[in-house]
């Protein structure tokens, strides 16, 4: 999530830079001397915190980030005022910057970790979770079995060799996770909430406005994503750190997005 909300301050910072620095000299010349001031320190930081991501062999990462940084280029497209090639130039920049980096630092472990992302790991694998919480939602379809009900039912489903000694106390996708506990009723809920958030968005992205304002609504509605899509085959919103972090940005959003 922090990831894609830094491109959109990194993309408002440099309108910033660009506007006050332009005051003095010629456009171009403005834009190339902001990648010298804040926008760079951004702009480094991001490449910092993209490598991390990616070193830290986190499988969801791997899956996340190129999504993510393709929705980054589809909401810039919508955008009313983003889909400016200077934009575009500075999102290829920090790209280009992590490949750079990554190379220099070493891409041997993450290829390896690469090779394992879609091996089949048997009756230890997480798809047998996912067919277990399937069977669930099965059963209790409208309401599902109740709010943290997951660990203690999960038992009578449980397929997983040895699973005396194992019980999953996630499903490891938060979306059956959260419609095996409150149903098809429950997930409703989430998805009305979420279908009113990117719909404001997208007007407001759509309509002209004011660069910084469409570059926060753009960094809110990625890391949105990103969360989303991640949760799809981790459990992300099972910490609460990440559940609140999501809901600041979800709100700050929201927020942008109705203000025009």
């Amino acid at each position: 999530m922090v990831v894609p909300l830094a491109i959109g301050l990194l993309i408002a910072q440099s309108y910033l830079d660009v506007r006050r620095m332009s005051r003095v000299h010629g456009v171009r010349f403005a834009w190339v001397a902001s990648l010298f001031s804040k926008t760079g320190l951004m702009s480094f930081g991001i490449v910092l915190m993209i490598s991390a991501l990616l070193l830290s062999l986190c499988t969801g990462g791997f899956v996340t980030f190129p999504v993510t940084m393709i929705v980054v280029l589809v909401f810039m497209i919508v955008s009313y005022r983003l889909h400016d090639r200077r934009v575009f130039a500075l999102f290829a920049l920090v790209l280009v910057g992590v490949a750079c980096y990554l190379v220099w630092l070493g891409v041997g472990p993450i290829l390896n970790e690469l090779q394992y992302l879609f091996k089949d790991l048997g009756p230890q694998g997480r798809s047998v979770t996912y067919r277990d919480a399937v069977s669930i939602i099965k059963d209790f379809p409208l309401f599902g079995v109740g709010f943290g009900d997951w660990h203690d039912i999960i038992m009578k489903y449980n397929t997983i060799i040895g699973k005396e000694t194992w019980m999953p106390a996630i499903a490891y996708n938060d979306t059956l996770q959260i419609t095996a506990e409150t149903g098809f009723a429950g997930l409703a809920c989430v998805a009305a909430f979420l279908f009113m958030i990117y719909r404001k968005a997208v007007k407001a992205l759509k309509r002209s406005g004011d660069v910084v304002s469409q570059a926060l609504i753009l960094g809110g509605i990625t890391a949105m994503s990103a969360a989303l899509i991640h949760c799809q085959f981790d459990y992300l919103f099972y910490l609460p750190s990440n559940a609140i972090v999501f809901m600041v940005i979800a709100g700050m959003t929201y927020r942008l997005s109705i203000t025009y």
